[in-house]
């Protein structure tokens, strides 16, 4: 399985989803790809990953999108702004 994230959802969320699959799927071989968040979905749809973790939605035909994790973040600007989401998309 080859799994496509932007760097800092590898490092500081998904250790403990991989660490579980370590332990419980010890017959599926794990590769961690890093990339920046707009190539994950093109790359998705070439089949050169399995799933992707993004941090904003782009609906496409034949993927499946679904809220994995959300985080509540400060923002210093003018206006309303709103916590950051991280998406779970994946090919079917």
């Amino acid at each position: 399985m080859i799994i496509g994230a932007v760097d800092s959802v590898h490092n500081f969320i998904l250790p403990p989803v991989y660490q579980y699959l370590i332990q419980h799927s010890q017959d599926i071989e794990i590769r961690l790809k890093t990339y920046m968040g707009f190539e994950l979905y093109s790359l998705l749809e070439r089949g050169e990953i399995d799933i992707a973790f993004a941090l904003f939605e782009k609906p496409m035909p034949n993927m499946i999108i679904q809220n994995f994790y959300s985080d509540p973040m400060v923002v210093i600007a003018n206006g309303n702004h709103y916590g950051s989401t991280i998406l779970l998309v994946c090919k079917i």
